[in-house]
């Protein structure tokens, strides 16, 4: 379990179902205004899942400010999993919580014996993948025009023990 941080701050939990109203308020500005698939996204990270699916969701004084899913690989022998969601309220972003977030996500890999855990944004996502770098993910690959023209995936990815490179996202 994470340690306790100071009320208001960011108390991270176990996600519940009676959550997934809240992550999809969260997961809209992601799913660029959709709020059926925020919806859809939330109420099935929130859910039960199979062995190693974790939803996570941290707590301020205004409610969930932030939320982290973990999704294994399809294939388990890989041992892999990967961050499925991550999201930080506006007015809770710029004071550690994604960090926080992702340092979680690494304690869970760990304890789930995941050898790497995996994140995808846009790279004109510069925020969320300079934190992935802060986190100790690098990036190993970029998917060119996967959304649209122009518009480019980035896959990064976390190692225990591994020594992160240095340099640009």
């Amino acid at each position: 379990m994470p340690p306790a941080c100071p009320p208001g701050s960011g108390d991270l939990r176990p996600a519940a179902p009676d959550d997934a109203a809240a992550v999809a308020s969260l997961l809209r500005e992601l799913c660029a205004g959709d709020a059926a698939e925020a919806s859809r996204a939330a109420g099935a990270a929130t859910a039960p899942g199979p062995a190693g699916h974790e939803a996570w969701v941290a707590t301020g004084d205004g409610g969930i400010v932030g939320f982290l899913a973990l999704e294994p690989s399809s294939q388990p022998r890989f041992a892999v999993g990967s961050v499925e969601w991550i999201a930080v309220a506006p007015a809770a972003r710029r004071q550690g919580l994604g960090l926080r977030l992702l340092r979680l996500a690494q304690e869970r890999a760990g304890a789930l014996g995941w050898r790497q855990l995996h994140a995808c944004t846009f790279h004109t996502n510069r925020p969320a993948l300079h934190l992935y770098v802060e986190a100790g993910f690098y990036p190993a690959a970029t998917l060119p025009d996967y959304a649209a023209p122009g518009l480019h995936y980035v896959e990064l990815v976390w190692c225990p023990g591994r020594t992160p490179r240095r340099g640009r996202p």
